[in-house]
């Protein structure tokens, strides 16, 4: 398959496909299949596989991993760290010029106010090469920008009292922190060396979850947020299906509907 073959964008499958099969009847995909293929060794000398199957949407793109047997978890724990939340990363805004942070949320017995303690790790372009760098730490309180321009109300600290970190995105001059259940911590990372500021904006979606329990919930799963534009935009994409099956095949009959929201600013 040629370079140009591939799709611009992709709807990627949430979840890692293991295929462990060493017969020639093997489920793991060839390279007809999958063109995007890996081969590496662990530290302790076994060989594992990775391929890559690439769909148009609204078809679906799947990882796919040979894992040596037995004892492959069991020796090197969660050796596929692409189906966990992706860690902070750095946001560049010069060449020589990054910022890395961790961001958990506070939330005081008041229940009035929520506030974000930030961790992170600044080098600036002027900086001398052998700086020693250091993490900084301070808690700033959050701004709550709803989606019809009224104020923000208890439901809406409740629902940041219920936050679970999905994703960690970089766009432009913010890290942001994803809910896929609610919406978006924008931290703005332009404001440094002083404090930056975080916003959060909600999620277009027609209901919030009631609670905090996410046991039986696959919103997550149909959801994703991403930088496109060439790093000019944000999307948002949000898949629901009409059978209301949290997980397996569709339903005959039925189907599914993709929406997207794009947002700059």
């Amino acid at each position: 398959m040629s370079a140009a073959a591939f799709p611009t964008w992709v709807l990627l499958e949430p979840f890692v496909f293991r295929r462990d099969d060493s017969s020639s009847s093997s489920s793991f995909p060839d390279e007809t299949t999958a063109p995007i293929r890996a081969t590496g060794t662990t530290t302790w000398g076994a060989t594992f596989r990775i391929a890559f199957s690439v769909a148009d949407p609204p078809r679906i793109s799947r990882l796919y991993a040979q894992l040596p047997s037995p004892g492959f978890l069991g020796r090197e724990a969660n050796p596929l760290a692409v189906v966990d939340p992706p860690p902070p990363r750095p946001v560049s805004r010069e060449e020589d010029e990054f910022v890395v942070a961790e961001l958990t949320l506070f939330k005081p017995i008041d229940r009035s106010r929520v506030f974000a303690d930030i961790c992170l790790l600044h080098s600036t372009s002027d900086a001398a090469a052998d700086q020693q760098l250091t993490w900084k730490s301070m808690r700033v309180e959050l701004f709550l920008s709803t989606n019809n321009n009224r104020s923000a109300g208890d439901s809406d600290l409740q629902q940041i009292r219920w936050w679970y970190t999905d994703a960690v995105i970089p766009f432009d001059k913010w890290l942001c922190w994803v809910d896929y259940h609610r919406g978006i911590l924008l931290c703005d990372m332009s404001k440094l060396p002083n404090h930056p500021t975080v916003s959060f904006i909600w999620f277009p979606l027609d209901k919030l979850p009631i609670s905090g329990n996410r046991n039986g919930t696959s919103t997550c799963c149909y959801r994703a947020v991403s930088v496109v534009d060439r790093g000019r935009a944000l999307k948002f994409v949000n898949i629901t299906r009409q059978d209301g099956v949290p997980f397996a095949a569709l339903k005959p009959g039925t189907g599914f509907t993709i929406t997207c929201h794009t947002s700059s600013w």
